[in-house]
């Protein structure tokens, strides 16, 4: 069963871990300095997820208002599951879960009110993806 809660700064190694899988360097010290600023603020969160207990994935959100309409817009800055984990419904709860519990009444009691989800993509994560998709054909 897989259960989704906010990161704490005892998750910094696992998630350090995961973004490795990602291809990122991000040294566990780092993970812990941007879990600590994270937990203070009032438009970002970082989630993971358990899968028996063992953390399988990770997900970074941030609020932000609309210019152009009232509202606001949460993001998707960072997603990743686990190897093993991918294929099982893990990044479906890190993504779907959120929206009801996460943004709307967090564990902070804040409404962050958000109308929609969007997923911010680097242009590597879109060029590993394009080879992913071409290599699959």
């Amino acid at each position: 069963m897989t259960r989704v809660r906010l990161a704490t700064i005892a998750d910094a190694q696992r998630i350090a871990e995961l973004m490795g899988e990602l291809g990122y360097h991000a040294p566990a010290p780092v993970i812990e300095s941007n879990l600590a600023v994270i937990a203070t603020s009032p438009v970002d969160r970082v989630l993971v997820a358990l899968v028996d207990d063992v953390i399988a994935g990770v997900v970074s959100l941030h609020v932000m208002d609309l210019f152009h309409i009232a509202g606001r817009i949460g993001r998707i800055t960072s997603l990743v599951v686990d190897t093993n984990h991918r294929g099982a419904g893990v990044g479906r709860q890190l993504v779907v879960l959120p929206m009801p519990t996460s943004w709307q009444a967090d564990a902070y009691g804040q409404k962050l009110q958000v109308a929609r989800i969007a997923l911010m993509l680097t242009l590597s994560t879109k060029r590993r993806a394009m080879r992913r998709t071409n290599s699959a054909s």
